[in-house]
C-alpha cells in the first residue's frame, strides 16, 4: 500500500487526502478554492498554471460566477495564509495576465526527487534557468543548429504572446481591478438542489486594518437579519456563527455541528468611499463550491448592498420568496457612513453585555443617531440598550423602560417593517408595561416579520414561559436553538423554560449540556442551582449556585437563591447571613426586594415574603412577570394577596 501524498515546502505540509494545510505541525484554516489552487500548484511546482487551467479545473461548467474577481480573492486568502506577497514571493509568482507559478522548493512524497527549483533559485528566475540550461544543451550538442534553434526559439517566444493576448482578450467585460466600476457584476443560478438551511460564516476583514474588524462582523450580523426574513430558510444567527470566527474546522464538520446544508463565507473590503462584499456559497455535504460573486457600492447604499448580497443567496439556494420578503430585500435608503458605523460599534458593545459595555453602546446608538435622525435601526439598537440595563440591574426598571419605548416606538415609526424593533417593544410592554396582550402582538408581528429571527423566538418563549404556556414555550424555544445551536444564553433560558414548566429533570439535563460547552458560564450554573434545590438537592444546588456567583459577582437575585437552597438545607444561619447582607447593601438593587423575598419564602416566612413582593410591584421590577410559575414562589400555596398581585401584574385576568 503506497503511503498518502504529502507535499513539503518551508514549514508547510499540504495532505491532499486529508485536504489539510499544516504548519509546523499544526492545522490552519484553509478551504474550498484557495485550497484545491494551491493542491493545483504544488501538482505542478515550477510551471506556469494559467488562469484558464485555474478555471477549466476548479470551476467546474455548471457553476456561474465573476472568475477573475473569485480567482484574484481566493489567491489573495491564499497567500495570507502563506504568509506570502505579490512584490517580494517567496511561494507563489503571478505571471501578469496569464497565471501563477509555484516558485518555491517542494517535497513531494510521491515522486523520487522533489520537484521544485533549485534553492539559490531567486523568486520568478526558475523558467528562465530552465531556458538557460536548455540552450546550453543545444549549443553543446550541436553547434551548426544554433541559427535553427533561435529561429524555433523566436518562433517559441512570439506564439506564447499570441497566446497570452488570446487569453486576455477571452476575459470578459466582468474582470475589474478592485473598486475600477461601481456596477454589480451578472450572477447566474446553479443547477444543484434547493437547501433548507444555511450558516453564514464570519466576513474576513481584507482592510489591513484591524480596526475595521468591527466592521466586517457588523456586516456579517446584518446580512444574517436581512436573510432571516425569509420564511422558506432556516438561518443560523450570528451568535452561534460567530463562534467559528478564524477557525480552523474543515466546512463539512462546521455545518455538521450547525446541522445545516450550505455554508455562505465571504469577505469585506472598504476602499476609499466604497464597499465590497464577495460571497461564495459551498455544498457542506460534498465540500462543493457551488456559487461565488462580488458586490460593490458607495458607502452610503451600504444597506442596499447588504440587501443585494441577501437576495442574491436566497437565489442560489433557491428559497421560495413572499412579495413581502422580495420587497424587503430589495428596498433600502441610504445611510450616513458615520452613522453606520456608529451603529455598528453599539452592537459591538452591547455583545459584550457588561455593564461599561452597555454605557458605551449606548453612546453610539446616540452619535449615529446624531448623525442621522432617521436611522430606524439605530432607534432599535438603543431601546435594547436601555432594555439591558434594566434586565440586568445596571439601572433601575423605572428609568431606563419609558426610554427604551420611546425608542422601539421612533424605529417603528420610520419602518414599521423592522422585526428587532417589534420584538424590543414586546418585551418592554411585557416585562415592564405588564401589557401582555400587546406584547404578544409585537412578537408574533415581529416572527411575521422575520420568521428566521432566533431573539423573537427566545424572547417570545420566555414570554409564554411565564403564562404557563410551557408547551408553546418549548416549541419556540427549539425553534431559536435550531437557529442559534450554539447561543450559551439560548441553552440556559431553554433550561430555564423547563424549570418554570416545573420539570426539573428536564432543566438539569438541559444545563449540564450547556456548561459542556461553556463551563463558566454563570446564567447555566444559575439554572442548574435552581433545578436541583427544586428536585430535592439542596447540596448539589449549594455547589452551583456558589459557581454562578463566583462567575458573576455579587447579583442580588443569584445570592438570594444560595441562601434560599441553603434555607432548604437546614442551613438557617448562612441563609440568614445573606438576607442582612441584602436588606443592608450601601446600593440597594432594583430587585434587591423581590431577591429578599425568595429568602423569606425559603426560611417559611409567608408575611415577609409577600411585604417585599410588594415592594417589589412598586418598583415595577421585571421579575415579576415569572410571579405565577415561579417555583419559589408556589410555595406560597394559594393566598389571596399573591394572587391579587399576580392580576396587578396582568398574569390573571382581572374579575368585576
Amino acid at each position: 500500500m503506497e503511503a498518502p501524498q504529502i507535499f513539503r515546502f518551508g514549514p508547510f505540509e499540504l495532505k491532499p487526502a486529508a485536504r489539510e494545510l499544516l504548519k509546523n505541525g499544526i492545522r490552519i484554516k484553509l478551504r474550498g478554492q484557495p485550497y484545491l489552487i494551491l493542491e493545483l500548484l504544488l501538482n505542478r511546482a515550477g510551471e506556469v498554471v494559467t488562469r484558464n487551467e485555474i478555471r477549466e479545473k476548479l470551476w467546474s461548467a455548471d457553476t456561474f460566477v465573476d472568475f477573475e474577481h473569485g480567482l484574484n480573492t481566493s489567491v489573495k486568502k491564499l497567500r495570507q495564509v502563506l504568509c506570502d506577497s505579490v512584490e517580494k514571493p517567496r511561494y507563489i509568482e503571478t505571471i501578469p495576465r496569464l497565471g501563477y507559478r509555484f516558485i518555491a522548493a517542494v517535497e513531494n512524497t510521491s515522486k523520487e526527487e522533489a520537484k521544485a527549483p533549485s534553492q539559490s533559485a531567486g523568486p520568478g528566475t526558475y523558467s528562465a534557468t530552465l531556458q538557460s540550461s536548455a540552450l546550453e544543451n543545444q549549443l553543446r550538442e550541436s553547434p551548426h543548429s544554433s541559427r535553427k534553434f533561435w529561429l524555433v526559439s523566436l518562433a517559441a517566444v512570439l506564439g506564447l504572446a499570441i497566446v497570452s493576448i488570446l487569453i486576455f482578450a477571452s476575459l470578459d467585460a466582468r474582470f475589474r481591478w478592485p473598486f475600477e466600476s461601481s456596477n454589480t457584476r451578472a450572477v447566474g443560478a446553479h443547477s444543484g438542489k434547493q437547501f433548507s438551511s444555511i450558516a453564514v460564516l464570519p466576513l474576513e476583514n481584507l482592510s489591513s486594518d484591524a480596526a475595521q474588524e468591527y466592521f466586517a462582523d457588523g456586516m456579517t450580523a446584518e446580512l444574517i437579519s436581512d436573510l432571516a426574513q425569509i420564511g422558506s430558510l432556516r438561518i443560523i444567527s450570528r451568535t452561534s456563527a460567530m463562534h467559528f470566527k478564524g477557525s480552523h474546522e474543515p466546512l463539512r464538520q462546521i455545518a455538521q455541528d450547525l446541522n445545516v446544508d450550505a455554508v455562505v463565507e465571504g469577505s469585506v473590503l472598504r476602499a476609499g468611499d466604497r464597499v465590497r462584499i464577495t460571497a461564495e456559497l459551498t455544498d457542506a455535504r460534498s465540500d462543493r463550491n457551488l456559487w461565488s460573486n462580488s458586490y460593490e457600492r458607495d458607502q452610503h447604499d451600504v444597506l442596499a448592498l447588504q440587501r443585494e448580497v441577501a437576495l442574491a443567496i436566497a437565489q442560489q439556494v433557491k428559497a421560495t420568496l413572499t412579495s413581502q420578503e422580495r420587497a424587503a430585500l430589495t428596498t433600502a435608503r441610504p445611510v450616513d457612513v458615520k452613522a453606520y458605523e456608529a451603529y455598528l460599534q453599539g452592537r459591538f458593545y452591547l455583545d459584550q453585555r457588561t455593564p461599561d459595555a452597555l454605557t458605551s453602546g449606548i453612546s453610539y446608538f446616540q452619535q449615529a443617531i446624531a448623525k442621522d435622525s432617521e436611522y430606524a435601526l439605530a432607534y432599535a439598537g438603543l431601546a435594547d440598550g436601555y432594555w439591558l440595563m434594566a434586565s440586568n440591574g445596571v439601572r433601575p426598571a423605572a428609568e431606563m423602560m419609558p426610554k427604551a419605548k420611546a425608542a422601539a416606538l421612533h424605529a417603528l415609526e420610520l419602518d414599521e417593517t423592522l422585526a428587532e424593533a417589534h420584538t424590543s417593544l414586546a418585551v418592554i410592554q411585557w416585562g415592564f408595561e405588564w401589557d401582555l396582550t400587546s406584547a404578544e402582538k409585537s412578537y408574533k408581528r415581529a416572527l411575521e416579520l422575520a420568521p428566521g429571527y432566533a431573539t423573537a423566538h427566545h424572547w417570545y418563549a420566555l414570554y409564554l414561559s411565564s403564562l404557563g404556556r410551557s408547551q408553546e414555550a418549548f416549541a419556540q424555544m427549539a425553534q431559536a436553538q435550531s437557529m442559534d445551536p450554539l447561543s450559551p444564553i439560548i441553552g440556559a433560558n431553554s433550561a430555564w423554560c423547563y424549570y418554570l414548566g416545573h420539570q426539573y429533570g428536564q432543566a438539569i439535563e438541559q444545563a449540564r449540556k450547556t456548561l459542556q460547552q461553556y463551563p463558566n458560564f454563570s446564567p447555566a450554573h444559575e439554572v442548574l442551582g435552581q433545578a436541583y434545590a427544586e428536585n430535592a438537592m439542596p447540596e448539589e444546588a449549594i455547589s452551583e449556585l456558589q459557581k454562578a456567583i463566583a462567575n458573576s459577582g455579587t447579583d442580588p437575585v443569584m445570592q438570594a437563591e444560595l441562601a434560599y437552597a441553603y434555607a432548604l438545607s437546614r442551613n438557617r444561619l448562612e441563609a440568614l447571613a445573606i438576607l442582612r447582607k441584602l436588606e443592608t447593601r450601601s446600593q440597594p438593587s432594583p430587585a434587591s426586594f423581590y431577591a429578599r423575598a425568595m429568602v423569606y419564602v425559603g426560611l417559611g416566612n409567608s408575611e415577609e415574603a409577600l411585604r417585599c413582593l410588594g415592594k417589589s410591584y412598586e418598583e415595577r421590577d421585571i421579575h415579576l412577570v415569572n410571579l405565577k410559575v415561579h417555583p419559589v414562589f408556589a410555595r406560597l400555596g394559594s393566598d389571596p394577596r399573591l394572587q391579587e398581585l399576580e392580576r396587578r401584574v396582568g398574569l390573571i385576568p382581572k374579575t368585576g
